[in-house]
């Protein structure tokens, strides 16, 4: 039986006292991706909008958008696959691949193509944090 989430109030957080029903889709995803004590109602709820839990193989948040944007854009013009993929999506690349080529360690830093890329680990999915270039000389 599937759990119906109209009624359930969030009890934590920013948004409680909110329904889950209007929840941020990214929020929801947080509490499943760090195995957080009512990820079972953010699936549910999750499903009830029929968004799908994994959509892309790792998440990219806004400030490594922004971080990328700022202090990678000659490596990005570089390294991207066509003259018109988008940030977003050579950010999903240049993770899968990095995560392919090098061991996520426990501090979530890979050091990839110049740049420091810093990962947080979740339970469906990691996350794209931040992007710097590497300094380390």
């Amino acid at each position: 039986m599937t759990l119906d989430t109209h009624g359930l109030i969030i009890d934590f957080g920013k948004f409680a006292g909110e329904p889950y029903t209007r929840a941020p889709v990214s929020y929801l995803r947080w509490m499943v991706d760090s195995d957080h004590s009512n990820a079972e109602i953010a699936i549910a709820e999750l499903a009830r909008r029929g968004i799908a839990l994994v959509d892309s193989p790792i998440e990219i948040s806004c400030h490594a958008i922004d971080s990328a944007s700022l202090r990678c854009w000659k490596i990005y013009r570089d390294t991207r696959t066509s003259r018109n993929q988008g940030l977003h999506s050579w950010l999903v690349d240049i993770c899968v691949n990095a995560m392919v080529n090098s061991d996520l360690g426990d501090d979530g830093e890979i050091y990839y193509l110049g740049m420091k890329l810093v990962i947080a680990k979740g339970a469906l999915r990691h996350t794209l944090k931040t992007i710097m270039r590497d300094t380390r000389k």
